[in-house]
């Protein structure tokens, strides 16, 4: 008994593109794989930076805190040294004597 089998071009192409689907699909499948740990990966790096970025933010609001006491602290002591600085002067002029004492009388203890 023979049997014949016939094959047309066009049952040829639906047999290619339907493995080629099937290759497609085990292809797409993998890729979601991947992308799912990358996504997890790229969270985890996003969440990490989050809190970094909380942490420079707080300590940014601590610092300018901390230089606008500072510059109020200087801005006063200009003001009163502004006002007293023959008194400033005076006590520059006494540390200054005291200083050249104080030099005179190493040298003779040197010599």
């Amino acid at each position: 008994m023979t049997t014949e089998i016939t094959v047309s071009i066009i049952d040829i192409l639906i047999f290619i593109l339907g493995i080629g689907g099937v290759v497609l699909v085990f292809y797409l499948v993998a890729l979601m794989a991947s992308l799912r740990r990358t996504l997890k990966r790229v969270d985890a790096i996003l969440e990490d930076t989050n809190t970094v970025s909380k942490i420079a933010a707080t300590r940014a609001t601590e610092v300018n805190l901390a230089v606008t006491d500072l510059s109020v602290a200087l801005l006063g002591i200009a003001r009163n040294l502004k006002g007293n600085q023959s008194k400033v002067s005076a006590v520059t002029n006494i540390v200054n004597s005291l200083s050249s004492l104080t030099g005179l009388f190493k040298d003779k203890k040197g010599k």
